[in-house]
């Protein structure tokens, strides 16, 4: 995907699609909550409450991951005044627009994710 990238490009971290093994990583931690009274008895300590969040978290992951081909790229740029970073990665089905706008939505706080397909980055609308 190297030579995807813009020219102006700063940093570029390749990373396998992780959806799956994030998954089975989380499914092996609840495993282990429950087998484990020490590991269970620290989780409650402190962190029992962002057991939601990591879940949701590992879930929005594992169903992207679905739409991705086997690499994922983040790259970073600077333009003018700005940083600006963007991820990278072949899309092996349709969808995955609209389930990014499910997932992320955009507020009056917080702008959404954009999805930029390769129509869009050759001139079309997407």
């Amino acid at each position: 995907m190297l030579d995807r990238v813009p020219a102006n490009t700063t940093l570029y971290i390749s990373v396998p699609n992780l959806g799956d093994f994030l998954s089975e990583a989380n499914q092996i931690f609840h495993d282990q909550l429950k087998q484990s009274p020490a590991l269970e008895e620290w989780w409650d300590s402190g962190h029992a409450n962002n057991m939601t969040d990591l879940d949701g978290m590992v879930e929005k992951i594992h169903q992207m991951s679905k739409y991705l081909g086997d690499e994922v790229v983040i790259v970073g740029s600077r333009q003018a005044k700005n940083s600006g970073f963007a991820i990278i990665a072949d899309v092996k089905q349709g969808g995955l627009d609209d389930l990014l706008k499910q997932q992320f939505p955009a507020s009056d706080s917080k702008p959404g994710i954009t999805l930029l397909d390769q129509h869009f980055l050759s001139g079309g609308k997407s």
